[in-house]
């Protein structure tokens, strides 16, 4: 079992990440490369675009908090999903070849919550989640298919999300009233490209300020013809 978050910061963390720790970019790839299941390359790690992270959230906040593990779409160009892990931080999506994966983790400030994570606008907001990600996350690495890490928490790898507003449910991982928010959301993330057909891993390794650490583990199995969000 992962270790559980023990300080008082940590334990504000699962509604900051909560559905958007991970998310999964399904992006066309060129012909010779999605019609080769036999080329191996090795995959890519390169820079995610702000936006990004903003419409990951979006899809987050707007579903009920307790959902099943799997993946939803986003409504970002391209085929996109996102992850939605489980309790035990992992998530699993069957997809086509061509796959992209937009790993992120980071914080959101927004306009009904107490501080630190309060903003009354674009800009308090944007400066508040940053703040709370640079005081709490010391390292970030990622791996892919047990390939060598790489440390997202860089200035390349740096995310800041445009002003965001998002129609909150009934069941929201606030709790509080269906409502209209807006926010802003800071993280590290990177796109993961050039994945193959065949079983991927792809884990994230947290370690905090404090010492703490947890990682969270997605798998796609990317499959010819197939392209399933739902695991």
């Amino acid at each position: 079992m992962l270790p559980k978050f023990a300080s008082e910061r940590s334990r504000m963390l699962p509604r900051r990440t909560l559905l958007t720790a991970l998310a999964i970019a399904l992006l066309p790839a060129p012909a010779a490369v999605a019609h080769d299941p036999q080329h191996r390359a090795h995959a890519v790690i390169a820079p995610a675009r702000d936006e990004l992270l903003g419409e990951a959230f979006v899809e987050g906040f707007s579903q009920p908090a307790v959902a099943r593990p799997g993946c939803i779409r986003l409504a970002a160009p391209g085929n996109v999903l996102q992850p939605v892990p489980g309790p035990d931080r992992t998530a699993a999506c069957t997809a086509q070849p061509g796959t992209a994966l937009f790993v992120h983790f980071g914080t959101v400030c927004d306009n009904i919550e107490e501080p630190p994570f309060f903003g009354r606008d674009e800009a308090e907001q944007r400066a508040c989640a940053a703040a709370f990600d640079r005081q709490f996350v010391a390292r970030l690495e990622l791996t892919v298919d047990n390939a060598a890490p790489v440390e997202l928490r860089t200035p390349r790898y740096e995310l800041a999300s445009p002003q965001r507003t998002v129609r909150l449910p009934a069941d929201n991982v606030f709790g509080v009233a269906p409502q209209t928010i807006t926010f802003a959301a800071h993280a590290w993330g990177a796109l993961v490209r050039n994945l193959r057909p065949g079983h991927h891993t792809v884990a994230v390794h947290l370690v905090t300020t404090e010492l703490e650490e947890a990682t969270f583990t997605f798998t796609v199995d990317v499959v010819p013809g197939r392209d399933r969000g739902d695991e």
